[in-house]
C-alpha cells in the first residue's frame, strides 16, 4: 500500500492537507485539525504493517507548538588529535620495546604499535560519527507540558511551520 492510500482512511470529509512530507514508507500528514505519522514497514513474517499515530490538534488539548532546530554536530576534532598522539605514541612504543628486549622484542613491538594503531583506528572512527541536524516539533499543553513530539529532518521546516500555523488557526484567541 502506498503513502496516498494509507493516508485517505484517516482524513474526515472536508479536511483540508495544510502541509505533507513522505520520504519512502514514512509520512507527516499536517491538516487543518490533525497531524498524521505514518510508519510502513514489512514485518518478520513478512506481512506488510502499518503504524499511524493521528494527533488531533482542534481541542483544548493543545495550547501550543515549540520548534527546535538542532544543527549537524561537528566532527570530535579534539579526540581526532588525541587518536594521532595514541597512534603515535603505539609505534613509538613498539621500537622502544624492540632497542629494549632484544630476545623478543621484535614481537612484543609489533603487537604494542598494532595496538595503539589500532585504537587510534576506533578513537578516529567514533569522532566521525556524528548525528544529522533535525527539527523537533513539541505540542504543548495548556500546563506547557510537552505531549506529543514529531522529529523531522533538518530540511523540512516548511513542515514544521505548517504545524504551528494550523495549530495557530485552531485556537484563533
Amino acid at each position: 500500500m502506498g503513502i496516498q492510500e494509507a493516508i485517505k482512511p484517516h482524513l474526515a470529509d472536508g479536511e483540508t492537507i495544510n502541509s505533507a512530507r513522505a520520504s519512502g514508507t514514512d509520512a507527516i500528514v499536517v491538516t487543518d485539525r490533525h497531524i498524521l505519522d505514518i510508519k510502513q514497514h514489512n514485518g518478520t513474517s513478512g506481512r506488510e504493517l502499518q503504524f499511524v499515530n493521528s494527533t488531533l490538534f482542534t481541542g483544548d488539548n493543545v495550547a501550543g507548538v515549540r520548534i527546535t532546530e538542532i544543527g549537524e554536530e561537528p566532527v570530535d576534532t579534539e579526540r581526532v588529535v588525541l587518536a594521532a598522539i595514541v597512534g603515535i605514541g603505539g609505534v613509538i612504543a613498539g621500537f622502544l620495546a624492540n632497542e629494549i628486549i632484544s630476545d623478543i622484542g621484535s614481537l612484543l613491538a609489533v603487537f604494542i604499535g598494532l595496538t595503539g594503531l589500532a585504537i587510534a583506528v576506533a578513537m578516529t572512527y567514533e569522532a566521525f560519527q556524528t548525528e544529522d541536524g533535525h527539527i523537533k516539533v513539541s505540542l504543548l499543553s495548556l500546563s506547557g507540558d510537552t505531549f506529543e513530539a514529531l522529529t523531522l529532518a533538518e530540511d523540512e521546516a516548511d513542515v514544521a511551520a505548517s504545524i504551528s500555523e494550523a495549530v495557530g488557526n485552531a485556537h484563533p484567541n
